[in-house]
């Protein structure tokens, strides 16, 4: 019986244990974090776009093949109970989904694995032999409430029916029914902890 219940989780550091598919990524290409913080600073002071963050971020990476990107992402853990918990929302008539301002690499695959079938993350491009060639910012990280509203708009379920689960103050929607901060590593305004 569905409830009219929408559940949207994070997923890096609330699904899977890893706190950032990007970090993930950075690291494996050796990336100087002063630079990653520099580019993250000029698009949380709005000075660019997500997609012009996106951008910026993958040119550290100078170019590789979606194998190799794959690969790294693939070594991900999900969180203890995850597994089971979805299985019992799912068996109650909640509606899950995913929306993370990850990768959609790495946000489908946990998807998949999860059952979970709404599934919004951001886009690498690959050209025709499989070389990352740019990306697509679907997932505003500063602008997640917008999803939260499509959604609500899209399956007729008002937004206080919705039930957000992250770990950061960028995954505490305003207006949802319920806020749950999940392992948060900072005191964020969510209904639950």
């Amino acid at each position: 019986m569905l409830l009219d219940k929408f559940v949207i989780f994070d997923l890096d550091g609330t699904i899977i244990k890893e706190n950032s598919a990007w970090e993930m990524l950075h690291k494996h290409f050796k990336v100087d974090p002063s630079i990653v913080e520099k580019n993250k600073e000029l698009y949380e002071k709005k000075i660019i776009d997500v997609d012009r963050w996106i951008e910026m971020d993958i040119k550290l990476w100078k170019n590789p093949h979606k194998k190799t990107i794959e690969d790294v992402l693939k070594k991900y853990t999900l969180i203890e109970g995850i597994k089971e918990f979805v299985e019992y929302l799912k068996k109650r008539g909640f509606i899950l989904g995913i929306v993370s301002s990850g990768i959609d690499i790495l946000a489908e695959k946990v998807a998949d694995e999860l059952g979970i079938d709404i599934c919004y993350s951001n886009s690498l491009i690959f050209d025709e032999k499989g070389f990352l060639i740019g990306g697509k910012g679907n997932v505003d990280l500063l602008r997640k409430k917008e999803i939260a509203k499509n959604l609500s708009e899209k399956f007729k379920i008002p937004l206080k029916n919705f039930i957000i689960i992250g770990y950061t103050g960028y995954d505490m929607i305003d207006g949802v029914g319920i806020k749950i901060a999940l392992n948060p590593k900072e005191k964020l305004d969510a209904d639950y902890t």
